[in-house]
């Protein structure tokens, strides 16, 4: 009987729903002082001679770690750890992992980036469409489309990752596979893994290195596996599209390894034996004893003025919020007004909805609330302290706002816009009509005297507000407005060394008049340069585009990249080389495999030998 060797592959991550539970909110978590134990059992068909088990179950800098059997920490091809268990003569081994952790809130320090931008050469490969993160044409207009106007590339992945949380449906029926991103895109649905395979592939789509994270997190179930990303902006810099966690983790995020595609999170069974065993393993359970937390940080210094500050009954004001980072990176948070309410538990004013916001560090962002009291109240009593500003990683604020029944001032206000319907770089003209002594005008767009300047594209809005309780406001929506389309973008399968090859693309004007388009190129080490240039392309009108290169005569085999530039638009793709071997090579590699049976073989002649 000969010795049977295998290698076995199974995905560890499906991972469980991220929820927050009353009990315990991670995000409101600073440091998590814990121990992590996985638990898991391998069962063969009969007795195997030995077996090797690796599992991603190393937290990334873990205090200290422990098995219930010998083990030996070990890193793979891109330098994460992982736990390698070893048994001899065992058909059924149970094992248990611990872990003692002490996980802060990470504040990475995302840096202020322009955008669209060049990343360095060793993040480049990031930018690789993967098996679950492929780079589709429909990914691809939509990620430009919402990155459109981003001053610096942590706005565009803050526009990028809030899209996904706001459209992308929670559902757990996708939560027995993982799904690639086209899929998740189509399906407008999906859990952890799904969110982060689409939050990689649209970063990488505007030109943003991206890749996955795999970790462990607490759940509306208790503790589980997670998956998030993080994006390369001059670092790695994490983001969680399910959780809404840009440029920040809280410290209940405990991360195990990263990998360039979601589904490369693998367990892996090398085992030996006489004659053939079957074997099987399931993913294992997490178990999690938190021993002490503390609360985060705040980083965000939140002040707001309300206009006008006292009104009458049914009357409107505005508040508006100003956030200040005084973090050392870019932060991305929410704000929101929150009413408070009567003997009755009824809700005093009515708020519009919450605001997401990314804000550089020393850097302030303003945001506008319309605050209207309910038309009910009893006029025996004047009320303030109607609302609370909060912030998240922000000290909460009260709104200086009183509601007093003798304020009885009435005018009349009428605010028109121009259009509620315009393209990116459009001024809308507005005009306020009031008797009333003082008003004010608010937008999230820039005001230049009686105009709104159309800079980013989406829902936005301007608001007038009157000193006698007044306040009107009107939608104004930039429509996505690409310049051009990128699209049947061709490479070759494969190419030798020494080969010349075309990269090829269409550009497909959306402007009506024509453009000069710069195209600037950047090749793998082995490959050829490519000059710059600048493509015109007339109104109306599809122009290919040929990029050639050619790889190097002594060529190592690696496999390269071609990554374009192209106005505010990127294509990027990797070149599979294959090196061709000489004959001595070919005859030397086959006396390689050769001498290799042999000494599977003479072992297996031996190991029989002695077990009789």
């Amino acid at each position: 009987m000969r010795k049977f060797l295998a290698l076995l592959f199974v995905m560890l991550f499906l991972p469980h729903a991220a929820y927050a539970q009353e009990r315990f909110v991670p995000q409101n978590t600073g440091l998590l002082d814990a121990s992590i134990k996985f638990t898991g059992t391998i069962r063969a068909s009969d007795t195997l001679n030995e077996l090797n088990f690796s599992i991603y179950a190393l937290p990334v800098g873990a205090i200290s770690y422990d098995a219930s059997t010998a083990y030996a920490a070990v890193s793979d091809a891109q330098n994460n750890r992982l736990l390698t268990l070893k048994w001899k003569d065992v058909a059924f081994a149970p094992y248990e992992i611990t872990a003692d952790v002490r996980n802060r809130a990470k504040f990475q320090g995302a840096k202020r980036v322009p955008f669209p931008y060049t990343p360095p050469l060793d993040a480049l490969r990031y930018l690789d469409p993967t098996l679950n993160s492929p780079v589709a044409p429909e990914i691809r207009d939509k990620a430009v489309a919402l990155t459109q106007g981003a001053e610096n590339g942590f706005e565009a992945v803050t526009a990028l990752s809030t899209w996904i949380f706001n459209n992308i449906k929670y559902d757990t029926a996708y939560a027995d596979a993982i799904y690639p991103a086209d899929a998740v895109f189509r399906n407008r649905a999906g859990v952890c893994a799904e969110f982060t395979n689409l939050m990689v592939s649209m970063s990488r789509a505007v030109g943003i290195p991206a890749r996955s994270v795999a970790g462990v997190i607490y759940s509306r179930d208790g503790w589980g596996y997670h998956a998030w990303a993080e994006v390369y902006l001059d670092g790695w810099v994490p983001v969680d599209p399910t959780w809404n966690e840009i440029g920040w983790l809280d410290a209940a995020h405990v991360e195990l390894a990263t990998f360039a595609d979601g589904g490369d999170v693998k367990m892996t069974a090398f085992y030996k034996a006489l004659g053939k065993r079957t074997i099987s393993f399931d993913q294992p359970s997490i178990t999690v004893g938190v021993r002490s937390t503390e609360p985060i940080s705040h980083v965000f210094d939140t002040q707001a003025t309300t206009f006008p500050q006292r009104i009458g009954i049914g009357d409107s004001a505005v508040v508006e919020v100003k956030t200040r980072n005084a973090a050392a990176g870019c932060i991305a948070t929410s704000t929101d007004v929150v009413s408070r309410v009567d003997g009755r538990g009824t809700k005093v004013v009515e708020v519009t909805n919450p605001i997401s916001i990314a804000v550089c560090p020393d850097e302030t962002s303003h945001s506008h609330f319309v605050l209207k009291t309910r038309s009910d109240l009893d006029s025996r009593f004047v009320y303030s302290s109607l609302a609370d500003i909060k912030t998240f990683l922000g000290d909460d604020i009260t709104a200086d706002l009183t509601v007093d029944p003798s304020e009885k001032r009435r005018s009349q206000l009428d605010l028109s816009i121009g259009s509620t319907s315009v393209k990116r770089g459009d001024r809308v003209r507005f005009d306020v009509a009031t008797d009333a002594q003082d008003f004010e005008v608010y937008s999230d767009l820039p005001i230049i005297g009686s105009d709104v300047i159309a800079q980013k594209t989406g829902q936005h809005y301007i608001i007038a507000a009157t000193s006698t309780g007044e306040v009107e406001r009107k939608e104004i929506t930039v429509l996505e407005d690409l310049p051009f389309r990128i699209s049947n973008v061709a490479r070759p399968a494969s190419v030798t060394c020494g080969q010349q090859f075309n990269l090829t693309f269409e550009i497909q004007n959306l402007k009506p008049f024509f453009q000069d388009i710069g195209v600037e190129t950047i090749v793998g080490e082995e490959l050829q340069a490519v000059p710059s240039s600048s493509l015109h392309v007339d109104k109306d009108a599809t122009t290919s585009v040929t990029i050639a290169t050619r790889v190097g005569d002594q060529c190592s085999g690696k496999d390269q990249f071609v990554s374009v530039a192209v106005g505010d638009q990127r294509v990027h793709e990797f070149i599979d080389v294959e090196k061709k071997r000489t004959f001595a090579e070919t005859i030397s590699s086959f006396a390689n495999r050769v001498l290799d049976e042999l000494r599977a073989l003479i072992s297996a002649i031996l190991d029989a030998v002695k077990s009789l």
